[in-house]
């Protein structure tokens, strides 16, 4: 055994099911419309959420060393969708992905800036608020956080503070929606998944960006045999979302 097939056997597929589907490039449908990076964020998100991150190993490979894209804009992307989605799809399902680009970087000597965004402070806190009112504007479900501070707060803070302050906040907001969307998509959480999709919206992703998105989480996870993850009405939840941002405009 290899250094690098040892590597992956100790940390990145130890979790993969038995006889688990393997990495099949055909079932990665985004079109080159979207721009590179936000392409490797999409599937990355995806392959978590579908609790298979062990894959974003073969996507790197494919894309770097079948597809000739550079290594490092790779890396950075991936590395992005994990942050941006780690709170929600949770640490067993990124720490697969999170080692496949550890080894990655390693084996091709990568030198890769370092993510480590300080201290959470006030301002972190504030931004994280900023953030949640910019995501829901087009869903209109406050009383979701309303009683998720009243009555479970460390949760409100974890996600308000540290999802969309520290994780989220900032620049390129409307691509991390998008990734996030379509992670929470893939988990099959409905009606979350639909506050999400209708965020996009809200950021002005199209209609046809948006379902390129979700047809892509259906057919990926129809291929790894995860359920629940299909069924979205995106028309529909792009009327909800321009129909909220139209009552919010005329108050």
């Amino acid at each position: 055994m290899t250094d690098r097939a040892a590597f992956l056997a100790t940390y990145v597929t130890p979790n993969a099911p038995p006889n688990a589907p393997t990495f099949n490039p055909s079932h990665l449908t985004l079109p080159s419309s979207f721009p590179y990076p936000l392409r490797i964020s999409l599937y990355t998100a995806v392959f978590c959420a579908l609790k298979r991150g062990d894959l974003v190993d073969s996507l790197f490979t494919y894309f770097v060393d079948s597809a000739n894209n550079d290594a490092t804009e790779t890396f950075l992307a991936a590395r992005s969708a994990i942050t941006t989605t780690v709170l929600f799809s949770g640490a067993p399902q990124v720490l697969p992905a999170s080692l496949a680009l550890a080894g990655q970087a390693r084996f091709r000597g990568l030198e890769v800036p370092s993510n480590d965004r300080g201290h959470v402070t006030e301002s972190t806190l504030q931004l994280g608020r900023e953030t949640h009112t910019d995501i829901y504007k087009a869903s209109a479900n406050s009383a979701v956080f309303s009683m998720l501070g009243e009555f479970v707060g460390d949760v409100e803070y974890a996600l308000v503070c540290m999802g969309f302050g520290l994780f989220m906040g900032g620049e390129g907001l409307k691509e991390k929606e998008l990734v996030l969307a379509a992670a929470i998509t893939a988990m099959g959480a409905r009606r979350q998944a639909g506050s999400h999709l209708k965020a996009c919206f809200g950021f002005g992703w199209g209609l046809e960006e948006v379902k390129a998105v979700v047809e892509m989480v259906e057919g990926m996870a129809e291929y790894l045999g995860v359920k629940g993850a299909a069924g979205y009405d995106v028309e529909k939840l792009q009327l909800e979302a321009l129909a909220t941002l139209a009552a919010s405009e005329a108050k």
